[in-house]
């Protein structure tokens, strides 16, 4: 008997890794075809700011021309009785001619700004579906690998994700990301956006003594810019480490927060503070603040909750953190380190953050009868107490 349960099991193992297999290799095609893509459009791009060159170019030499040939004019018109009519006739087309080659270079230059803007979207859309490709691959990996052991090691590979070892490299594995997904957030944001500052600002200056209507344009364009600049890399500090911690404290940071998530999730949040805020170590208040943080997302991602309540109790000697939301709840023994969902890598993270700080961790849920996550954290006095 179990040796055709066995066998079956094999058999679906086996039909299993061979859909990876399949599976894997079309997104390989797909992230082969897109990172080919994004070498042909980043090419284009290339082309494209030499041609933005060669038109700046023109622009100056045309610039210069026009002004020498209304130079030119002004003599004649001084000394108009020494020239014929159509020795100033001349000079007058020569002026107009230049004037409209002008017209058609600014046109250009013009078209060339939004034909940048449309291949800097392609590549930062060509970019996130790259991404995806190669999330979706390294899981396949990590799928196919699991399967191609023996039924015992893949239970023993199963236990093993919630011990330290494996809790280490998840932890360097998340570093690693989000190193990487900060370097594209500047590199799509931030930096990009100082790129366009700088054809903005050129743009800006051969227009100023020649239409100062659209100059106001462009500078009014160069403002927005330079604000949505500021505004993501605030953003982006703010989600490495919140300088309210430090500033205000956790009550402060906290309700900074959830003011702020209100507006972006379907369920009420309060936020009930037993006792005031004492002075308590940064290490703590940014592993409490994290903990919230995770389990809000937890919530706004899973639960489907309509309330979630989040409390405070400073003790002497202790801080409490309790969580409760009324959502739907879900079985504790079924919690694996998901790589589909990353609700499991989730909730490692809160234990393992509080057991770091020898504090104590339980988490209580049934379906259908909410979530409850409860923190206990010992106060330390210094900073050295973290150290020892």
């Amino acid at each position: 008997m179990y040796k055709n349960v066995m066998e079956k099991l094999d058999s679906i193992i086996n039909d299993t890794k061979e859909i990876i297999k399949e599976r894997n290799k079309e997104i390989y095609e797909i992230s082969s075809f897109i990172k080919k893509r994004y070498v042909e459009i980043e090419d284009k791009f290339t082309i494209l700011k030499d041609e933005a060159n060669d038109i700046i170019n023109n622009v100056a030499t045309l610039e210069k021309k026009l002004n020498l040939s209304k130079t030119k004019l002004s003599i004649i018109n001084k000394n108009c009785h020494l020239y014929t009519d159509d020795e100033i006739k001349l000079v007058q087309k020569e002026i107009e001619d230049i004037k409209n080659r002008l017209s058609l270079e600014y046109e250009k230059e013009m078209e060339i700004v939004h034909k940048r803007d449309n291949l800097e979207n392609q590549l930062k859309t060509i970019r996130q579906i790259a991404e995806k490709s190669d999330y979706v691959s390294n899981n396949l990996d990590f799928a196919y690998d699991i399967l191609s052991g023996e039924l015992n090691e893949i239970n023993n590979e199963v236990n093993n994700m919630y011990t330290k070892e494996i809790w280490g490299l998840k932890v360097i594995k998340a570093q690693e990301e989000e190193r990487l997904r900060i370097s594209r957030e500047m590199h799509d944001g931030p930096s990009q956006n100082l790129s366009n500052l700088i054809l903005k600002t050129e743009l800006c200056i051969k227009l100023l003594d020649k239409d100062i209507d659209r100059t106001r344009l462009e500078l009014q364009s160069l403002k927005s810019i330079i604000r949505t600049t500021i505004d993501e890399t605030r953003r982006m500090i703010y989600n490495l480490r919140p300088m309210a911690l430090d500033d205000l404290g956790l009550v402060p940071t906290l309700e900074r927060y959830i003011d702020k998530i209100r507006n972006e999730v379907n369920y009420d949040i309060t936020l009930d503070v037993m006792n005031g805020e004492d002075n308590v170590n940064s290490i703590i208040s940014l592993t409490l603040y994290r903990i919230v943080q995770e389990a809000i997302n937890n919530a706004k991602k899973h639960s489907n909750a309509a309330n979630v309540n989040i409390k405070l109790n400073y003790n002497s000697e202790f801080i409490e953190l309790i969580i409760n939301d009324d959502g739907d709840g879900f079985d504790i023994n079924n919690v694996k380190l998901n790589m589909e969902n990353n609700r499991g890598f989730g909730i490692t993270m809160m234990r393992e953050r509080t057991n770091l700080l020898m504090g104590e961790y339980k988490l209580k849920s049934e379906r259908g009868m909410g979530t409850t996550i409860y923190v206990k954290i010992p106060i330390l006095e210094s900073k050295e107490d973290i150290n020892e």
